[in-house]
């Protein structure tokens, strides 16, 4: 266990704030929400693993930290992805048990008042005010789909409240995962939020598309290979972000595109703005930066990942974005569609705010 501590202060709050490690969308979004309870006079502790905390930790670097066991799952080249993390099952529920242990010691030595958990389930303490956010209250799977709702509830059902990170009624962006029937727990509804919020291009920031090359290996890899080709037969200025941020820094060219291995939370802010189209992965974090910012895309959603491939199927059903499948892209039959997408016309209004100051009241 790592642990960094700043001065103690007069504070009358202290939140132990745990995205799980699953990819970057959990930390990113919980961005907003721990600048929220700064911002309001909360203490706040981070604890998680991989690159989801590193991620934070550069975000945040005075705040104090801890490491949690990671979930250590893995992904086929080829085959079901579904079957693949039923053979985890074991793997997964034991790193629960252990992140569990973990958060209790953490919540105990540092006097933490209010846990927030991002769909980390073993995060919760039977000391603390126990908050969870997720945008899958129910799971889309292939097989053994109602085991999963009924163990996905199970642990749902142990923290205090569920942040559903969406808006309520029918023109919502999680479809199926929130809103398949009455949530059966206490919750609220966050709305869509972004890191992104109010991002402005910078005055000489021309971007025609920016490609962000993302999701677990070896399915990262085969995106870019797959993608950077078909970049570069578009010629269009492009920005390619390959999301390598164990790589070095820096950008180099390859005809018209831009490559970067990983960017600040600052730059991606200014290039999310900039560019004309988006291309990248239905990751649910993404989309809500999408739809802030009102940008078109082309999605490919991970091959096996049951929430992407729903997600994808679901928006375009809908219409609201070119929707392509890894193995087969074609970039100049997808920006002929672009024109006819629409961008999701949900509400942007968000309920954050009121969330975060209720802990102070509770």
């Amino acid at each position: 266990m790592v642990y960094f501590r700043t001065i103690q202060s007069d504070i009358n709050l202290k939140v132990l704030v745990a995205p799980l490690n699953w990819g970057l969308g959990h930390a990113t979004r919980d961005i907003p929400i721990i600048k929220l309870l700064l911002e309001n006079g909360a203490e706040v502790v981070l604890a998680g693993d991989g690159a989801g905390l590193k991620l934070l930790r550069g975000e945040f670097p005075d705040l104090p930290y801890y490491e949690l066991p990671g979930w250590n799952i893995t992904y086929p080249e080829n085959g079901s992805f579904a079957w693949h993390l039923i053979k985890q099952t074991g793997k997964v529920l034991r790193a629960i048990r252990l992140e569990h242990q973990a958060v209790e010691t953490i919540v105990r030595e540092e006097r933490i008042d209010v846990v927030i958990s991002d769909n980390r389930l073993g995060a919760f303490s039977k000391s603390a005010r126990n908050i969870v956010i997720s945008h899958q209250i129910f799971l889309e799977s292939p097989i053994i789909k109602r085991f999963l709702n009924w163990n996905n509830t199970r642990l749902l059902k142990k923290f205090d409240e569920v942040w559903v990170v969406d808006v309520p009624g029918d023109h919502n962006l999680s479809g199926r995962l929130s809103h398949r029937k009455k949530i059966p727990f206490k919750h609220r509804y966050l709305g869509i939020i972004s890191r992104f919020s109010g991002a402005q291009k910078e005055p000489a920031d021309e971007v025609e598309v920016l490609a962000i090359v993302s999701g677990p290996e070896p399915q990262r890899t085969l995106f870019e290979k797959e993608l950077l080709p078909e970049l570069e037969k578009m010629g269009k200025k492009t920005v390619v972000l390959l999301g390598k941020p164990g790589e070095p820094k820096g950008s180099w060219q390859q005809g018209k595109l831009t490559l970067y291995n990983h960017l600040t939370g600052v730059e991606l802010a200014h290039l999310f703005a900039a560019a004309e189209t988006v291309i990248s992965r239905d990751g649910y974090t993404t989309v809500m930066d999408l739809v802030v910012l009102n940008k078109k895309a082309v999605l490919v959603p991970t091959p096996g990942q049951t929430e992407q491939e729903y997600l994808a199927d679901y928006y375009q059903e809908k219409g609201w974005y070119v929707i392509q499948r890894q193995g087969k892209i074609d970039l100049e039959k997808a920006f002929r569609q672009l024109p006819l997408s629409q961008i999701p016309t949900v509400s942007k209004e968000n309920t954050l705010e009121k969330a975060v100051k209720s802990l102070f009241k509770s």
